[in-house]
């Protein structure tokens, strides 16, 4: 357990602490790891608190170790870095959590606000980050410029999730197949149905009541029409379609379809002007999206794999929220001219700009006014067939799409 640098003094009288508390956390790396960044910047009355009230002498076993994961818990500085931690017991134990998506997550959940000028999403990272620090989180994965794309949580602190959050979240995988849902559970998931008659039945009964509903198989007819609270669908494996009737959930803000067979959204979706994202990664049947796709003024996040032969909605640049684009295909069509991106002055992270040959020269290609989106941290920039071929002034373009970085296919 490491609290203060090499260079920091440190007082007799609290370094006896520190050491009573390290012989209390029984020769444990996660407790002693979760307790030093409990007390990290904390003055000697947090200390001596948590050596005096906060935990028994840990002897190596379970209940020792989730005594002291407890007390980091209950010490974390905010209700809302809580509730954001509680949300995740609705993953499987040992499941790469994306931290994008889970930041997605708690957006739906409601649990992330804009507030002083600051979007929730930068919110959103920072609570990660504060958890990560804390070591809620583990095994940090980064991309090649620093930024944390996926974590874990040991089995231990996901337990810790779980006990947290029963009364609202139900993950059914948890519990052998006689255990009964929880009653008016607000966040269900069920990873697969099959042969699992009573978890159907109890689907049905707490449709009312979910804010949350993940599941790896067919969900039964009639069920998604009664959630009219949902703000979170989570669909995987078997998914071929979705029903007509999910314009009847006003309260979606969540939709994720990836790794699912689904090729197409029904066009009653544009009815959901409450959506903040919408997945659908290793989809590849789904070869376009709604005519009226620009209905959906609150889309923040649009995240999709690219299909080079994949028809982007008309006019999309009215999704002014939009802040994840992963691809662009430029088409020939007014709506769908590379002057939409001009109007999405939030993109950030990653794009991919394809079928470059259809722009027409320098004003053109200006119009997508990159160089006004600063926080796109990574453009690439793509021509389909042989450049001589297109009456397409590359030289001029590359002026006019330039960024920081820039990757050329």
């Amino acid at each position: 357990m490491r609290v203060f640098s090499n260079e920091e003094e440190v007082s007799e009288h609290l370094e006896n602490i520190g050491r009573e508390i390290a012989r209390k956390c029984g020769g444990l790396p996660l407790a002693a790891n979760m307790i030093g960044a409990t007390l990290r910047r904390k003055d000697i009355h947090d200390w001596t608190s948590v050596l005096q009230r906060g935990f028994s002498d840990s002897n190596g076993d379970t209940i020792g170790v989730l005594q002291v994961l407890k007390i980091s818990f209950h010490r974390l500085p905010s209700p809302l870095l809580k509730k954001c931690f509680a949300y995740c017991s609705i993953f499987s134990k040992n499941e790469e959590i994306e931290k994008e998506r889970l930041i997605q997550l708690w957006m739906a959940e409601g649990l992330l606000v804009e507030k002083d000028g600051v979007d929730m999403e930068s919110s959103g990272s920072t609570v990660y980050d504060i958890l990560l620090q804390n070591c809620f989180f583990q095994e940090a994965k980064k991309n090649k410029f620093g930024t944390i794309k996926h974590s874990k949580m040991h089995d231990l602190v996901y337990d810790l999730a779980c006990s947290i959050s029963k009364a609202e979240s139900f993950n059914v995988e948890n519990h052998k197949s006689d255990v009964p849902i929880s009653p008016r559970v607000r966040n269900l998931a069920i990873r697969s149905l099959d042969d699992q008659q009573s978890y159907k039945m109890a689907l049905k009964e707490n449709a009312i009541y979910l804010r949350a509903l993940f599941s790896n198989d067919k969900i039964p007819d009639g069920v998604l029409d009664n959630c009219k609270k949902l703000r979170t669908l989570a669909l995987q494996g078997n998914t071929q379609e979705l029903s007509p009737s999910i314009a009847k959930l006003i309260r979606l803000r969540f939709i994720d379809v990836s790794f699912t067979n689904i090729t197409a959204f029904p066009e009653s979706i544009c009815h959901l002007y409450n959506l903040q994202t919408l997945r659908a990664i290793g989809c590849l049947k789904l070869q376009e999206l709604p005519s009226r796709f620009r209905s959906l003024i609150s889309l923040r996040h649009l995240v999709f794999d690219r299909h080079e032969d994949f028809e982007m909605p008309i006019e999309i640049g009215k999704l002014t929220c939009l802040r994840t684009l992963k691809f662009f295909n430029v088409g020939n069509e007014n709506g769908r001219r590379i002057e939409e991106l001009g109007y999405l002055k939030n993109l950030k992270g990653a794009v991919a700009i394809h079928k470059l040959e259809h722009v027409n020269g320098k004003e053109e290609a200006a119009r997508a006014c990159l160089t006004e989106k600063p926080n796109i941290h990574k453009l690439k920039l793509v021509w389909s067939g042989p450049r001589e071929r297109n009456n397409f002034n590359e030289s001029k373009c590359w002026k006019a799409l330039s960024l920081l970085q820039t990757y050329k296919a």
